[in-house]
Parts: C-alpha cells; sequence; structure tokens
C-alpha cells in the first residue's frame, strides 16, 4: 500500500468506505498502442516466438457442422453461451429487486424462423441441450437472433447455469478459452 500514500490503518478506522489516492485522468496521454511498434500489429512476434502463427488464423470450433458432422443430427443447431444484459454483472445482483423486475429470469433468444420450425413461441419453458447436457430456461423470440442460433445467458443458477455446456477439451490452444459462442445444440419444449 505504500504507493498509494493511505495506510491500513487508516483505511479500517478513518476511511473504512474507501479512499482516493489520485485524481482520475480523462485525457489522453499517449494515442500510440500498448505493442512493441507502438502501432496496430496484424502480426505478433510474441506468437512467432513461442511457437504459435503470428498472423490471425481462424480456427473451426471442436464442435462446428464441420468439425463434428456426427453430432450435427442431434444438434442442428448453433449455441452460443454468455450473453450479457444491462441488469447483471455476471452472477452478481440477482437478489436485488428492482433489477429482478427488470429481468426475472433467464431467457433462451431464438429467432422466429426457428422457433417456429420447433414448435416454440415466445415465453414457453425449453430445454437447449448439447452432447454435454441441457438448461431449462423460457425462450424468447426475437427477431435480431440469426436463424439457426440459440442464445443463452451466464450467471444463472441451477438448471438455467450456462456453465454446464462449458467442455474444457474444447479450448482455443493459445490462452485455454473455453468454446462457449459455437457449441452444437437442440432446443425444446420443456
Amino acid at each position: 500500500m505504500e504507493p498509494t500514500g493511505l495506510t491500513f490503518d487508516e483505511l479500517l478506522n478513518e476511511k473504512p468506505e474507501g479512499a482516493f489516492y489520485q485524481q482520475k485522468q480523462y485525457n489522453v496521454k499517449d494515442v500510440r498502442f500498448a505493442t512493441p511498434m507502438r502501432k496496430i500489429e496484424i502480426y505478433s512476434q510474441a506468437l512467432a516466438d513461442i511457437g504459435f502463427d503470428p498472423l490471425p488464423t481462424y480456427l473451426e470450433p471442436h464442435r462446428s457442422p464441420l468439425s463434428s458432422p456426427e453430432l450435427l443430427e442431434k444438434y442442428p443447431l448453433i449455441l452460443s453461451t454468455g450473453n450479457r444484459n444491462l441488469y447483471y454483472t455476471h452472477g452478481q445482483f440477482r437478489n436485488i429487486k428492482s433489477l429482478k423486475e427488470k429481468n426475472p429470469e433467464p431467457r433462451a433468444e431464438l429467432g422466429p424462423t426457428t422457433a417456429s420450425k420447433y414448435g416454440i413461441q415466445d415465453a414457453d419453458e425449453v430445454i437447449v441441450e448439447t452432447n454435454r447436457g441441457y438448461v431449462r430456461m423460457k425462450a424468447r423470440v426475437d427477431e435480431r437472433i440469426a436463424e439457426g442460433v440459440v442464445i443463452i445467458p451466464h450467471g444463472w443458477p441451477g438448471e438455467a447455469n450456462a456453465n454446464l455446456f462449458t467442455d474444457t477439451q474444447c479450448r482455443e490452444p493459445i490462452m485455454g478459452y473455453p468454446e462457449i459462442k459455437s457449441l452444437l445444440c437442440t432446443i425444446r419444449k420443456a
């Protein structure tokens, strides 16, 4: 804490609500990028140095119509998990009454043609299923959603927990981030 000029005792006893140690600066000090060349870099020497392709490269997801055609008959839709909303931060604030009134429950979003094909109407209880398991929530039919895609939120507990679909065997190879935006699924009325 030494660089802040504050002491633990001061924060504990005199300013338990917290204290500012530096005035927030809103001006831009340096307009260059935080890269070795201080410019936008498409070629990454850092990736090349550790043995990865230094140029942006498309990688087909592990569970997609092209890479897992054996799953496609049972799971013909694309699932994207983790969409966000204005009222919650991940799993936080779900017990705040005013926020819960605005967004009381998780919704599986899908386009009108996809909903019609699966006999689903807005607000129907649905089950979204992948090769990893299923979640249960209400449907939100919305024309802004691409047909053939189902989008579910993250941060909900129990049977609406999007983490039930996480497969640690399907990960982006450099950072190890799990593929949660490109799963195969199906949807049906609950």
